[in-house]
């Protein structure tokens, strides 16, 4: 239940920072903390640690996973193409859930579930940067600046 609650928070929050700063401004980099994330967990072993840092890891993705979807409505010219779209988004989870499994099984150590999830996020992170760098607006800075100063 804790991780639902830090997960539904981080659905909201950076959607709300999205509608302000543009869901690919808010994504890139949520993208690659989680990815700083994922590396960390590794080094997690006791009970209380891994709650912490389950609680901070689960709000950060709560945005990456709510976020793509609004990324892609925002960059998809022709909005008919948003079910091609999804097609593709949807083929890394349908195979690296069993292949993680695949793993935990033939190894029974978390180790390697960890690293192909941390992979995964480095794939992630690089291509929304790329994205990003791609779609590059210039008036960022300036949204940014007036976010903090409204503040």
């Amino acid at each position: 239940s804790i991780l639902k609650a830090a997960s539904n928070l981080g659905r909201i929050v950076p959607n709300f920072l999205a509608e302000k700063l543009g869901p690919l401004n808010v994504l890139t980099p949520a993208a690659p903390i989680t990815t700083v994330l994922a590396l960390i967990w590794i080094r997690f072993h006791i009970v209380p640690g891994l709650i912490i840092f389950a609680v901070f890891y689960s709000f950060v993705l709560g945005g990456v996973v709510s976020l793509p979807p609004m990324v892609m409505a925002s960059i998809t010219p022709d909005v008919q193409n948003l079910g091609m779209v999804f097609v593709v988004t949807f083929i890394g989870p349908l195979i690296a859930t069993p292949i993680g499994g695949a793993i935990l099984a033939d190894t029974n150590k978390v180790l390697g579930a960890q690293l192909l999830t941390a992979c995964c996020l480095i794939v992630s992170a690089v291509l929304v940067t790329c994205v990003r760098f791609l779609r590059l607006d210039p008036n960022f800075h300036v949204r940014a600046l007036a976010l903090a100063v409204s503040c």
